[in-house]
């Protein structure tokens, strides 16, 4: 039996074939050779430090970076500011090979996130440094901020609570403290340990009719409600109680403000003059038909 000639074109299609399989291999060496050399370029690109130690404390690379922001760290090895606290970073390699930290350092005003990773195979210590200079000089501000507006909170004549979205009190000034004589960190269902009573009809205040209750769970605001209350001590006060909900945004409530006025003496005042104004009064008019009976 005859064997069938292939044609001239399926020959060459199939060296070409062959060609291409011999010629993959070395084009994808070569490609994998250049990808190598791209990742090798990272470092030396970053503008941000990035370093190797050994275990003895030897610099084995520095970047660009690290060389131009710390151009003492090469003179200095380990006992730069950069290496601070350097026998607990060698203790990574020595009780967790191939486990990383990450650490705030500051360098002068300076401030940095350092991530250290330990190479189990090469026994180093790898940096990679990042500047959070701003970032600190940010979160200090807002502590600062916090401070301040803590110390006016707690120097306030009057009371001021603070309640979460769920209206649970989180907070209470030395001024509410005082006027209550204690408080309870208790949500709105616990309220019944908060004794009151509408001043104007005596009725007792259940737990939802509490402003802060109210600022919840309907978003009211609340102003000027005048209280009778029994403080923990057993002794009776007249507030006048604010709340006023906190929105972030336009709907989001993350929780509530409370004032408490203490008016106690206001109101004893303002009786004791109304009582005054009646005697007054009566005395006048008592004194006014006496006259008018005595006549000529």
């Amino acid at each position: 039996m005859k064997k069938e000639r292939i044609p001239d074109e399926k020959l060459i299609r199939k060296k070409e074939r062959l060609g291409r399989q011999i010629a993959d291999p070395e084009r994808s060496a070569r490609g994998q050779e250049k990808r190598l050399a791209h990742l090798a370029s990272f470092p030396e690109l970053n503008p941000n430090p990035v370093l190797e130690v050994d275990s003895a404390g030897i610099l084995l690379y520095l970047n660009p970076a690290a060389k131009k922001l710390f151009p003492d760290l090469e003179s200095l090895g380990i006992r730069h500011p950069w290496f601070q606290d350097w026998d607990s970073l060698k203790a990574l390699l020595r009780d967790d090979p191939g486990g990383s930290r990450t650490r705030e350092i500051r360098i002068g005003p300076a401030w940095y996130e350092q991530r250290v990773y330990g190479d189990r195979r090469e026994k180093s210590l790898r940096f990679y440094g990042f500047d959070i200079s701003e970032r600190k000089s940010a979160e200090k501000g807002l502590q600062e901020n916090e401070l301040r507006l803590k110390a006016v909170v707690e120097n306030l004549p009057v009371g001021v609570w603070f309640a979460d979205e769920s209206g649970k009190i989180l907070y209470g000034n030395p001024a509410g403290q005082k006027i209550w004589q204690g408080a309870r960190y208790v949500p709105p269902e616990q309220f019944h340990e908060y004794k009151a009573w509408w001043a104007e009809t005596g009725v007792c205040l259940k737990p939802e009719d509490w402003a802060v209750t109210r600022a919840v769970r309907k978003g009211e605001v609340s102003l000027n409600e005048i209280l009778e209350i029994e403080c923990f001590d057993g002794t009776r006060k007249t507030i006048n109680n604010s709340a006023v909900p906190l929105f972030a945004g336009e709907s989001r409530l993350f929780g509530v403000v409370v004032l408490n006025e203490d008016i106690t003496e206001q109101v004893r005042i303002e009786a004791e003059l109304r009582r005054s104004e009646t005697r007054f009064r009566l005395l006048a008019e008592t004194a006014g038909r006496l006259l008018a009976t005595a006549g000529p």
